[in-house]
């Protein structure tokens, strides 16, 4: 996983790895939490998409929005729409022993 997330954010090199690697345990925490199920191989592209996220808002916890010359940002809480279907997918996924 940790290569994939970093050929996605472009990242070469090792400075950044132990970051990456809190953020995909944060991820696959959470996906357990969620969908009170445990982290299987079929959730790490989830897990991936979500570590992404959550280094690309590092830095900017908490900003709802701030202009400056003209210039407008403006964050959301949570993770996308994108990640949050899957993870209600996952959610209710109806598990068979």
């Amino acid at each position: 996983m940790l290569e994939k997330i970093k050929v996605l954010l472009g990242i070469t090199g090792t400075e950044k790895d132990a970051l990456i690697n809190i953020y995909i345990e944060q991820a696959q925490k959470e996906i357990e939490i969620y969908t009170q199920q445990p982290f299987e191989i079929a959730m790490e592209s989830l897990a991936e998409q979500m570590a992404v996220e959550k280094y690309n808002r590092r830095f900017s916890e908490g900003v709802s929005s701030t202009s400056t010359s003209g210039l407008s940002t403006s964050f959301k809480d949570g993770y996308s729409k994108e990640i949050m279907l899957q993870l209600n997918q996952l959610k209710r996924r109806v598990r068979f022993l």
